[in-house]
């Protein structure tokens, strides 16, 4: 039961998740050691049922978790945290572009930010710059971009998208971005990138 329970999620899964990256033989493998595990305990043999399960918790998040190996090459020695802090000071504000990863960094270097986890919205501040209260009055994820035409996107339940411009409320407050996207606005200068997994994490500032 619980292999087809597996499966049938996998089928829905891919079916209605076209950005679903996973490996599909990876999950079925699991299925059946999860399945297997609990069958070993159920006919009496803990131990080796225990084992299976042990085995398979630690083997699927190794590559992962940071308590197994790190954060990477770029994280562990701090140097997008010592950017941060070498290319601005403690008035600016940081704004976060192209991905969630690195919504925490601005935070770990004491520097202000925007975005990130937005446990509870500022209401004030967020009321300035969309009206939709439907989208920014929730926990969530919070990341720039100046691509969208709204002022805000609710992509996620939990993550919502704001418009960076040079001219609207947003533009005017964020002061520094960090990206793992070029920005295409006039006002915001790239000072600064450095190379971490292969991919170019960019480091930009108001000019204007």
């Amino acid at each position: 039961m619980v292999i087809i329970i597996y499966v049938c999620t996998i089928v829905y899964v891919v079916k209605f998740n076209r950005n679903f990256a996973g490996d599909l033989r990876v999950l079925l493998l699991a299925a059946i050691s999860l399945s297997g595990g609990l069958a070993l305990i159920f006919i009496k043999k803990e131990k080796l049922g225990l084992l299976v399960l042990s085995s398979l918790c630690i083997i699927s998040t190794i590559t992962i978790q940071p308590l197994y190996r790190g954060l990477g090459s770029g994280y562990n020695d701090n140097i997008i945290i010592k950017k941060i802090i070498s290319t601005s000071s403690s008035d600016d504000t940081w704004g976060l572009s192209g991905t969630s990863v690195l919504e925490n960094f601005p935070q770990m270097a004491n520097r202000k930010s925007i975005t990130g986890v937005n446990t509870y919205p500022d209401k004030d501040f967020w009321s300035k710059v969309s009206k939709d209260k439907t989208i920014y009055n929730r926990y969530a994820h919070i990341l720039l971009s100046d691509t969208i035409d709204k002022d805000l996107v609710l992509s996620q339940p939990d993550v919502f998208i704001a418009k960076l411009s040079c001219s609207n409320h947003m533009g005017k407050y964020v002061t520094r971005v960090l990206s793992t996207t070029p920005l295409q606005l006039p006002c915001y200068e790239l000072i600064d990138k450095v190379t971490v997994h292969n991919g170019d994490i960019l480091f930009y500032k108001r000019t204007f």
